[in-house]
């Protein structure tokens, strides 16, 4: 049986969306959600939500100048850093043209600078995405860098699969 369970982010507030794209990490004091373009903080002794924001008002302290600032649009990974006791936050952001994903795309990140993600602090980093729409992002970390393999699909109407790619941080 669980240890603890407790309700995380709502669809009527955080949803943005089907299907929920949901994703999590528990750290040594808190976990961390993300739904589609939401991120809900919690304390994981109690359930107590801390906070919860949007991705575009967190990647927007980013001042990237890019699509990261205001079309975050899903996909959302958190991880706990063990190594470095910090949080990394991603989503990737780009925007529609008739339904159809159009250049560019960007993966945007949001690396806390200390393991407390309410009032540590944050980095932020953005990657633009050449060649195509990385859907489905996946992270992992180990003591030398932050890697993500994502889905490669072409921009425009009918953007097919074009191959899997893998990224080193």
């Amino acid at each position: 049986a669980p240890i603890a369970s407790f309700d995380g982010l709502d669809y009527a507030t955080w949803g943005a969306g089907h299907p929920p794209d949901t994703n999590g990490d528990v750290g040594p004091v808190y976990y961390i959600q993300t739904v589609n373009t939401a991120v809900g903080i919690y304390n994981k002794s109690n359930g107590s939500q801390v906070a919860a924001f949007t991705f575009d008002t967190l990647m927007s302290q980013g001042n990237f100048g890019n699509l990261c600032d205001t079309d975050n649009f899903g996909d959302p990974v958190v991880l706990y850093d063990t190594f470095e006791d910090r949080w990394v936050i991603t989503d990737f952001a780009f925007v529609l043209s008739g339904g159809n994903v159009i250049a560019p795309a960007f993966e945007c990140f949001a690396v806390s600078k200390t393991g407390d993600p309410v009032t540590g602090g944050w980095n932020f980093y953005s990657v633009n995405i050449s060649g195509g729409l990385n859907d489905y992002p996946k992270f992992g970390i180990w003591p030398d860098g932050i890697y993500m393999a994502a889905n490669m699909f072409g921009f425009g109407a009918g953007g097919s699969f074009q191959n899997p790619r893998v990224y080193a941080f």
